[in-house]
């Protein structure tokens, strides 16, 4: 097989040439790692967080896989020849080039922007990099894990269900689409018709209503002066399953904890790499990514994971397709573009089983158009024209910003701008990630791993010997958003992550400990967006304004008791 790289045809070599890889196993066939230089054999080691090498031209090219944050235009990496090597050209990453003075990534606010507004940023390079099977998750990914939530002040919920089976192993699949679809597709085992009643098919048999979704709590008012619980919402973008398995690690913690996650997914990895072409970007080719495609075994291996997570009570929300960022990226979409990209989000899960010709997989046990009701766009770019699309559609919140760390609130009709003081407009809430306290620096840090990697190594590959002083800080941040919050305003505590082995795993490390340390305290209700809205929406407008006036960190006056005394007093009880 060859794949078309930079400096022309390089052939791919075989399966476990180099080793194995430690992140992502390695693909049907195929080395993880692709798109080599002129008459390069694929072959070569790949490293824990999904790095390798490839050898071309008779040397080395380091392969790395980055984010797309802070990212500049396609260029060739610091060893000549060696396209899509993940630097620009004397890029070099400082801390000051890092950050912005812009007002939403001021220090003092988020440290590090999510896009690629600073010179010298860090560059992706899919067509340097290949997305065979065997390489990590590129770009976003998504963290899973919380525990210790009966009620969501006052919202009961059924017992959290025992861990799921490990994904099933990769089979061979056909090369083409089979001439005719099953007339029959078997339901999944915990939606049978006798345990939840008739599974209806939808389209192809990709996805299916099962009815409504099981482990969801029933949010009920404050009663008067009540004190609010502590929110703590783990959101994690792009949701693929690789060899790696780190949806599943944080599946598996989630059942521990007895938490609910927003897993926002990539649309783009239900599509096959062989099917690409049924993706048309806005501005961009037919079956461009920056993200790559994933093989039929990962796309396998993901849906099983996304249907496991739904089944558990998680949501469901997307990251859309391609990640696009920058200069040429979702910022300068319009909302017809929005629409479009969100279509095809929806259409490839819902599509899958003809895309893929997979005949043994049960169907999604959802309907993913009904089921959607939030995002967060790559990059956290393009949100004004997103949220008019997301509100026309009847979405019920965005999560595409920054945001202080106080009482969420609704913004005005259409999408755009704020409804004023207190929860004010009837259109989308706007759950953003808030800025959270960075040990060691003058400024705060948005509550996101990317954010804290980039503010400490510039990389996914840092220094080995600062990594466990590099968890610690980020864990503390985390845990000092939450102790703020939870003895002052009890503001929701909203938390991105990737299934990324940046700086060797770190910052999954991280946040699982410090998710831990916070079920321990009996205000903790670890929830999905989904289920904070729920809650939102149930309570009085009245409270709702009330903690708006709460400051970051701001407990107060005189008491939950007091506080919440005269506000609540219209509220309905139980």
């Amino acid at each position: 097989m060859f794949r078309r790289g930079r400096g022309g045809i390089g052939a791919t070599g075989p399966d476990g040439a180099g080793g194995t890889d430690q992140v992502g196993a390695l693909g049907v066939g195929t080395l993880g790692v692709g798109a080599l230089g002129v008459g390069a054999l694929g072959v070569g080691t790949l490293g824990e967080t999904g790095e390798g090498v490839a050898v071309g031209s008779g040397m080395v090219c380091p392969v790395q896989v980055l984010p797309s944050q802070n990212r500049s235009t396609l260029g060739p990496g610091p060893v000549p020849g060696c396209w899509g090597s993940g630097y620009q050209p004397g890029a070099a990453l400082t801390r000051s080039s890092l950050r912005t003075t812009s007002p939403a990534h001021r220090p003092g606010t988020t440290g590090v922007p999510p896009s690629a507004s600073t010179g010298g940023g860090i560059t992706t390079g899919n067509e340097g990099v290949g997305m065979d099977d065997g390489q990590t998750l590129s770009r976003r990914g998504l963290l899973r894990g919380l525990g210790a939530a009966g009620v969501l002040s006052g919202c009961a919920t059924g017992p959290r269900p025992a861990a799921g089976p490990p994904a099933p192993t990769p089979t061979t699949v056909p090369a083409t689409l089979p001439a005719t679809l099953p007339t029959t597709v078997p339901a999944s085992p915990s939606a049978t018709p006798s345990a939840r009643g008739a599974v209806r098919l939808i389209g192809d048999g990709s996805t299916a209503d099962t009815g409504p979704q099981p482990h969801q709590p029933t949010p009920r008012r404050l009663r008067t002066g009540e004190t609010p619980p502590q929110f703590v919402v783990v959101s994690w973008d792009g949701c693929g399953e690789t060899g790696s398995r780190l949806f599943t690690r944080f599946l598996d913690l989630s059942v521990e904890l007895g938490a609910s996650m927003t897993f926002f997914l990539s649309g783009i990895y239900c599509l096959p790499r062989r099917r690409r072409a049924l993706h048309h970007p806005p501005r961009h080719p037919v079956g461009a990514s920056d993200i790559g495609l994933f093989g039929d075994a990962f796309v396998r291996s993901t849906l099983a994971a996304v249907g496991r997570a739904w089944r558990e009570g998680h949501e469901i929300g997307t990251h859309f397709n391609g990640h696009f960022c920058g200069a040429n990226g979702v910022a300068r979409w319009s909302v017809p573009e929005w629409h479009s990209e969100i279509d095809q989000a929806i259409g490839f899960v819902r599509t899958w089983r003809t895309t893929t010709g997979f005949t043994d997989l049960d169907p999604l046990p959802f309907d993913y158009e009904r089921e959607l009701v939030g995002g967060r766009s790559p990059c956290l770019e393009g949100a004004a024209a997103l949220r008019r699309a997301a509100a026309g559609l009847g979405w019920r919140y965005d999560s595409s910003g920054t945001a202080q760390q106080v009482w969420p609130r609704r913004l005005a009709t259409g999408g755009s701008g704020t409804g004023g003081s207190g929860t004010g407009g009837s259109g989308l809430w706007d759950l953003s990630m808030p800025s959270v306290p960075f040990p060691g620096h003058s400024f705060e840090v948005l509550a996101m791993d990317y954010n804290a990697m980039a503010n400490q190594s510039g990389g996914p590959r840092g220094d080995v010997a600062r990594r466990p002083v590099w968890k610690a800080q980020f864990r503390d941040a985390l845990l000092a958003g939450f102790d703020r919050a939870v003895d002052g305003n009890r503001a929701p505590l909203v938390i991105g992550n990737h299934f990324e082995q940046w700086n060797g795993g770190i910052y999954l490390d991280a946040v699982e400990e410090a998710l831990r340390t916070m079920a321990h305290h009996p205000a903790t209700r670890f929830v999905s967006l989904r289920q904070l809205v729920d809650w939102l929406e149930a309570q009085d407008r009245a409270v709702l304004d009330r903690l708006r006036t709460l400051r970051v960190g701001q407990a107060p006056p005189g008491g939950w008791a007091t506080f919440l005394g005269h506000a609540a007093s219209g509220s309905a009880r139980g």
